[in-house]
Order: C-alpha cells, then structure tokens, then sequence
C-alpha cells in the first residue's frame, strides 16, 4: 500500500514524458513541465496517496501511448484503459472525452478508430451515470475549502503554489495568440468548473495550471531582457519561491 501510490506516479511520469514529445511538444518545454508538476503539492499530495485521480491520469497516458502508436493494433487497445476510465467517476470520463475530441481534431488519419473510442466511451458513461448511478466525482474526503484548497501556501491540504499561477496567467493570456492550442481553454473552464463542484478535481487543475505556468516561464524567460542581471535575479526570485512553496507544503 506504500509502494503502490509512488510506482503509479512514477509510471504517469515516465509515460508522460515519453507521450509528449509525440505530441510535438518542444524538449524544454516537457522538463519544465515536468519539473513545475513535481513541485506542485496538489500532484505531491496525490501522488503519496492512494488516489482515484492519479490512476485516472495514468489510465489517459497510458491509452495515448497506445493510441500515437503506428499500430491500428495498439490504437484498439487504446479503449482498454480509457473504458476504465469511465467507471471510476463522471467528471473523469467527461475529461477524458474532452482530451480524445481535441486529439481527434488535430489528427490528419486514423480518425475513425478514434470516433468509435469516443462514441464508446459516451455510450459507457451514459449507462454508469444513469443505470449505476455512478457519482459524479470520488470525493471529497474532507472539510472543502475552495480558497485555501486551490493555493497551497493559504495551508490547505493541497493546492498550488502562488508562483506557478501567476506564471500560468501569464501563459493563459498569452496562449490566446495561438490557435491551434486555443482548444486548451475549453478543457481549463471545464476543469475549473468541476473544481468549483468539488475541490478534489485539484489534481487536474494542478496539471492544467502547470501546463500553462510553463509556456508563461518560457514567455518570460525565454527573450532577450535588455538587462541581463535583472532577468538573472527575476529568475532566481521565481525558481526560490518555486522551491519555498513545496518546501513549506511538505
């Protein structure tokens, strides 16, 4: 029971790490991804613990590693884990289905594999959330406290630090600029919604927010400052805070 938490977060991590870069997602961008996730309490919480969440994250990784493979074999197999997916909670199978749409909508071939996925897994939440009543998400197993529960340094049992959502405001704002990635906003209103409903969606609002915190650190540290000494304690100052705020959390 100790072990079992950190060998599911360690496996997320690994396929995490080896999905996005089929994703085309830039090197630098995945370790800085990785690096603010780890230093995010809500995943350091989740990740310590038995956590419907974290299994719910590593059954999507795990089924797009399948899916991105060449092999329509492997892509069938694919609905293995996301058809997990749907009986462990609504709001995990909704999430899930978001992520398949956008997927679909960015691929050029293999679409009709993926749109039977999709009208599968809607078919199986349908019958879960009407016929056994399934509960619209696991949780929550304490006293709610949306404000103290989102920003960890407030002393909530989770959360995220400050520093990594002023970093993603800075992305999601600027983000905007791109359009192919403006689908990104549909998945953040709908976990922020969920969040609302139930602070225990905070473990994909850590890593929604942790994705955009890393394109606004790249926004701002990856330009020509015109005074290099300031850019130098400017980061200096974020990579501190980062690192108080998860030493403080533990």
């Amino acid at each position: 029971m100790i072990i079992l938490p950190v060998l599911l977060t360690l496996s997320f991590l690994l396929l995490m790490l080896r999905l996005l870069p089929r994703l085309a997602v830039k090197p630098e961008t995945t370790f800085l991804f990785g690096a603010l996730l780890v230093l995010t309490p809500g995943f350091l919480f989740s990740g310590s613990t038995l956590s419907a969440a974290m299994l719910v994250l590593f059954l999507i990784a795990l089924g797009f590693i399948l899916l991105t493979n060449e092999s329509n074999k492997s892509k069938i197999l694919s609905f293995i884990p996301f058809a997990l997916i749907s009986f462990i909670d609504v709001i995990s199978a909704v999430i899930t289905l978001l992520l398949l749409l956008a997927f679909r909508s960015q691929q050029r071939k293999g679409k009709k594999i993926i749109t039977i996925i999709l009208w599968t897994l809607t078919l199986l939440l349908v019958v879960n959330t009407l016929l056994l009543q399934e509960a619209f998400i696991v949780g929550p197993f304490h006293i709610q406290d949306r404000t103290a529960d989102l920003v960890s340094d407030f002393g909530g049992m989770s959360g995220i630090g400050f520093t990594v959502l002023l970093l993603s405001v800075m992305g999601i704002l600027l983000l905007w600029r791109h359009r192919e990635y403006r689908w990104l906003y549909g998945i953040l209103l709908a976990i922020v919604a969920a969040y609302i409903y139930s602070t225990q969606a905070i473990l994909y609002l850590s890593i929604t927010v942790a994705f955009f915190a890393t394109l606004g650190f790249q926004a701002i540290f990856g330009k020509k400052w015109n005074q290099p000494t300031l850019k130098t304690f400017t980061l200096l100052l974020v990579i501190l805070s980062l690192c108080f705020s998860t030493v403080s959390y533990l």
